[in-house]
């Protein structure tokens, strides 16, 4: 089974880390710093497997 997973990845303390943007956080229902984080993998139930993953972020500054 292919499991599609889209989560935020928390950068709170970071200043100077590139493409750091606020993105909304539906677990915790506010902003924070950081990226998305788009991970693809796969599962028999039992063990998980990383395939592929992606930070997702915004260059606009008003994100």
């Amino acid at each position: 089974m292919l499991i599609v997973d889209n989560s935020v990845y928390d950068r709170g303390r970071s200043r100077a880390v590139e493409l750091l943007a606020r993105v909304h956080d539906h677990t915790v229902n506010r902003f924070v710093k950081g990226f998305r984080m788009l991970t693809l993998g796969w599962s028999d139930g039992h063990t998980f497997v990383l395939i592929d993953f992606s930070p997702l972020s915004s260059s606009k500054k008003e994100n």
